[in-house]
């Protein structure tokens, strides 16, 4: 082996996003080029080194090959001269593609070769060490049904025993023995040469022994996939698609054609399927196989060596007898549709291929769901389904995918047929009046919308599709047709908006009616301009059959609706007050000891309300459909728990329920931190997947408002649950219903409601006691009377506590706290075996314990320690909770006026008292609602201030006396203790300090009391002097 050799065997190879090709050293070009017939045009490829691969000019520089391909729109030899000049370490061209000029005084290496998109390929073989070699290959090809039998196949291998490697439209994945998943992003069907030789090395050398690819057309005629060659390769069908870069049809089927003639294996099989109709391309490749010599086995249509003796199905499952050379095999398949016929049987051929048993092969095929986006059924909700419409996606895109795909839908159960479609931009324009008038001759009602417009003006692409419309002679009608025609008439209407056209087709369908979103199917992405917007037919689909009805609405509340259409779609949210009621809102009319909006419904029906709930019926007539209850606040609770059911099914959000005496803000902000770093905002998913409590909304009105928004596209929904008398959080947790449930700590709060610490804790322990069986309960070690609370419980546990590993219990617990840099916390967090450093941009040690909580909620919900970390470090507090902002004289103001108990007081006064040899000054008003223990817990809080050092205290409220009691007969030194009438003194004060230097850059000044005190003010008046 020459040295060349060796350098090139140990060197790693892998491929950037951009297509680049990375080596981790220098080879050289003369290393790479053993296997290709090339002549040099200049320059010495023995001593030319390299580390990159590119065909991108703008990505070259001197350590870099650059491979000039031929494209549809650019040509990469236009941009060697360039290559040349801006330096790199060699060229590879086509042979007589460049001028002499450009080469004969060069210096760098330049070689010519006949084909420079097959030895672009090769090379990718030859740097990834022929990857495939190894594995069982199965190929793909055809118009329609790649993916949904890459799908079906990879389930058969699967349950086979299989390590199973997919590379499709989809994504590109595969599966481990020990049954991890890896998924990557799918840029091209069938990937450039080196992403595709790179991704099969990846699952090489994962231990992945059988790859399903599907082969596209552009990808067989643009020689990606070099020399690789399949031991099963399976033909679909060929319809009219890609026109806009094959010449023709001929041209289309000779590109198809390659996948049997240049890359099955002398020993493979090829499975051609033949449809019942239109079959001339199947035959004209099966009449190549057997002239080459290449065996072959056909399915789909008697006469086949496999086809369906019978055939029988509904809306939710497929039976078929298939006949074999054995006799009869009987599959079933929850997939519907003659394609679908079709597809299993090509998966069958494909399995048996490699000596899978029948029975085997059938037992898979019972629960296979085939692929997203492929007549994907989109259920309603369990408990909907007898009123809402069978909806299905597809990615039927040519003028013969949605024929087919219509067909199959004519021929279930229904009363009429909706479609939603329209035609992608920038493609081939002659088949856009085809899919309308195919469209036309089978839809009842046809939506035509925007699909993927690109560069093309929108509404001349559904201008096109109408003339196919027009031709089929159903009629054009405007929008308000869609809710106000007759159940018989037919006729299309034209909508620009994607998801407008998707909820208008379903909210106008009936229960008994089918509705088919065709056109793209799996694509999560929306093409506008030269702007990639994310869009998803099926989440799209789940937002319209979740909208609530009247119907559904009637259901959720066990009301009596009075006036109205049960079927009636209502797309407004839910309200409770009627000064700000949107049109087309939902408005529960509310009573309460000082209010009842039952004397605004008259308003409420003016401004436009959907529907009105009420337990009482109206003095006068309403304009608009109403439903009566027996009490609107318990209907508002069930409104929401209804929506949290329904969610279950379409999206199955992570509930978290989380209460406490102190810190739940706090906690629920640290945890919606986190979530955002697992479900975060981007280009590629839906905005909002988080959902959170806002405000204080966290009582029997606030808790159903904050869990209503509530909808498909939500991943994570963090609920807090406030209370001041028992059984509020038992109705709390029946509403929210959460999947993870965590009470953070029991203290001296709400006690004018429930008398003790103890009668707190029972209250509190409501969360846990009727939470379900699985709910994964979260409980602070470090609170005693939340580890009581748990002990009864049966429920799993995940337990956190500020401490050290030593205590076997902790799942998640803290060490080497580092409180030395100001408003900082540095600590290590531990989960189970991992670590991760942390910071949190928060004073106050009982943050630490707030961030445990958080971490062992994200664990439970199955978040990564790394994101958890990151979660925490970009936390940060809510207004008015420990946030701190600059204040008089570069001062720094905790603002922490929000509420108050004995227990934030203290941590809040301990947090101040960690600033030390800095002026430290305490605003302190009423802890509110401590009933009978108000008294002693006040003069208690004085002396714990005083015990700190803090060296000013100013009092406010009706209890300021007992505080600075607690003062003076505490052993501690409080250096000035001031009372004050109202917060204009008290601010007089504190600017005397700041005027006699008492208050001075780096100073601390804490404002802390219950929201009754209202010191949000007082905040606002050192902030405004500050300015």
């Amino acid at each position: 082996m020459s040295q060349q050799d060796s350098v090139q065997m140990d060197c790693k190879w892998s491929c950037t996003s951009s297509g680049t090709v990375v080596s981790s050293c220098l080879v050289s070009l003369s290393s790479l080029l053993q296997s290709v017939d090339y002549s040099c045009l200049c320059g010495d490829p023995d001593k030319s080194f390299l580390e990159n691969i590119t065909v991108d000019s703008r990505k070259s520089d001197e350590k870099t090959l650059f491979v000039a391909l031929r494209g549809v729109a650019h040509d990469g030899h236009d941009y060697v001269r360039r290559v040349l000049e801006n330096g790199c370490a060699a060229v590879l061209v086509e042979k007589d593609a460049l001028p002499p000029d450009i080469y004969q005084d060069a210096e760098t290496c330049i070689i010519a070769v006949d084909d420079s998109r097959l030895t672009h390929a090769l090379l990718a073989e030859e740097v990834f060490g022929f990857p495939a070699h190894d594995m069982c290959m199965f190929g793909i090809t055809g118009t329609n049904g790649k993916t949904s039998i890459s799908y079906l196949l990879e389930s058969v291998l699967l349950d086979a025993g299989k390590q199973v490697g997919v590379i499709g439209t989809i994504n590109y994945r595969y599966t481990t023995a020990d049954g991890t998943a890896y998924v990557f992003p799918s840029p091209f069907t069938t990937p450039e040469p080196f992403l595709l030789q790179g991704v099969l090395r990846e699952m090489a050398d994962a231990g992945i022994d059988a790859v399903i690819m599907e082969v596209s057309s552009h990808g067989l005629a643009q020689h990606r996939i070099g020399k690789l060659h399949f031991d099963v390769a399976a033909f679909t069908n060929l319809s009219r698609d890609h026109l806009d870069y094959h010449r023709d049809m001929q041209s289309y089927f000779e590109a198809k054609s390659l996948l049997f003639t240049g890359h099955l294996k002398k020993d493979g099989l090829a499975v051609i399927t033949f449809p019942e109709e239109k079959a001339e391309w199947s035959k004209a490749l099966q009449e190549i196989c057997v002239g080459s010599g290449l065996q072959n086995v056909s399915c789909g249509a008697p006469g086949c060596d496999i086809f369906p003796e019978s055939v029988s199905g509904s809306l939710y499952h497929t039976d078929i007898v298939l006949q074999i050379d054995a006799g009869t095999v009987t599959l079933g398949s929850p997939l519907v549709g003659d394609f679908n016929v079709q597809n299993l049987q090509t998966v069958y051929a494909m399995a048996k291929a490699v000596e899978l048993p029948g029975a085997q092969i059938g037992a898979s095929l019972r629960s296979a769901a085939g692929a997203p986006g492929r007549m994907q059924r989109i259920f309603a909700s369990p408990g909907e389904e007898n009123f809402r419409p069978s909806v299905f996606v597809d990615y039927a895109h040519t003028p013969d995918a949605l024929l087919q795909v219509l067909k199959t839908l004519t021929a279930l159960p229904h009363n009429r047929l909706f479609v939603v479609f329209g035609c992608g931009g920038d493609r081939d324009t002659g088949k856009r009046a085809l899919m309308g008038e195919v469209c036309g001759k089978y839809a009842d009602i046809a939506v035509i919308t925007d699909d993927n417009p690109r560069t093309e003006d929108p509404q001349s692409i559904r201008l096109m599709v109408e003339e196919g419309f027009i031709r089929s002679d159903l009629q054009q009608r405007d929008i308000q047709w869609l809710q106000t025609g007759e159940a018989d008439e037919k006729g299309f209407v034209s909508m620009a908006e994607r998801s407008l056209a998707i909820a208008a087709a379903i909210g106008a369908a009936d229960a008994a009616d089918i509705v088919l979103i065709a056109g793209k199917g799996h694509e999560d992405y929306q093409l506008i301009g030269k702007d990639k917007h994310f869009f998803d037919d099926s989440l799209e689909a789940k937002k319209a059959l979740s909208s609530w009805t009247l119907q559904s609405l009637e259901q959720a509340t066990g009301g009596t609706l009075a006036v109205g259409d049960r079927t009636e779609i209502l797309r407004g949210s839910v309200a409770t007050d009627s000064r700000t009621l949107g049109k087309g809102e939902i408005f529960v009319a509310l009573q309460g000891e000082r209010f009842d909006a039952h004397n605004y419904i008259a308003e409420a029906a003016a401004a436009g309300a959907g529907c009105i709930v009420l337990h009482r019926k109206p003095a006068n007539p309403l304009s608009v459909p109403w439903i009566l209850v027996k009490d609107t606040e318990k209907a508002l609770g069930d409104m929401a728990a209804y929506r949290r059911k329904c969610m279950r099914s379409f999206s199955n959000p992570v509930v978290v329920g989380i209460t406490g005496s102190s810190g739940k803000t706090t906690l629920k902000e640290m945890c919606f931190s986190i979530f955002r770093q697992r479900w975060p905002d981007s280009d590629k998913t839906a905005k909002g997947r988080v959902l959170k409590t806002e405000g204080n909304f966290n009582n029997l009105i606030g808790l159903p408002l904050s869990l209503l928004p509530v909808s498909p596209k939500h991943r994570g929904i963090l609920l807090e649950m406030g209370m001041n008398h028992p059984g509020e959080i038992q109705r709390l947790t029946e509403i929210a219903d959460p999947d993870i449930a965590c009470i953070l700590n029991v203290h001296g709060a709400h006690l004018q409601g429930l008398g003790t610490v103890e009668g707190v804790a029972v209250a509190k322990g409501e969360l846990f006691r009727t939470c379900r069986k699985d709910t994964i309960l979260i409980v602070n070690a470090d609170d005693h009377h939340v580890t009581t609370l748990a002990a009864d419980c049966s429920q799993r546990r995940i337990i956190f506590g500020i401490g050290s590993g030593e205590n076997a219990e902790l799942d998640v617990y803290s060490s080497e706290h580092d409180l030395n840099e100001p408003e900082t916390i540095h600590f290590i967090l531990h989960i189970k075996q991992q670590t991760a450093a942390v910071r949190l941009a928060v004073p106050g040690s009982h943050n630490i314990s707030n961030a445990l909580a958080a971490a062992a909620i994200a664990h439970a919900a199955g978040i990564a320690i790394t994101q958890i970390a990151d979660g925490l470090a970009a936390f940060k507090p809510a207004d008015s909770r420990m946030q701190i902002v600059e204040g008089p004289a570069g001062s720094r103001l905790i603002n922490d006026c929000y509420n108050a108990n004995p227990e934030s007081m203290r941590a809040g006064l301990a947090t101040l008292a960690g600033f030390e040899g800095r002026t430290r000054v305490a605003v302190l008003g009423d802890m509110l609602e401590l009933g009978n223990e108000a008294e002693k817990l006040h003069k208690e809080i004085g002396g714990y201030a005083a015990e700190l050092g803090i060296e000013f205290l100013a009092i406010l409220g009706d209890y300021q006396k007992q505080v600075q009691a607690g003062v003076q007969e505490s052993d501690g030194n409080c250096t000035t203790v001031r009372t004050f009438a109202d917060q204009d003194s008290c601010n007089d004060w504190l600017q005397s300090l700041v005027g006699d230097g008492t208050i001075q850059e780096g100073s601390y000044i804490l404002i802390k009391g219950s929201r009754g005190m209202h010191l949000e003010n007082l905040v606002k008046q050192l902030r405004r002097e500050q300015a």
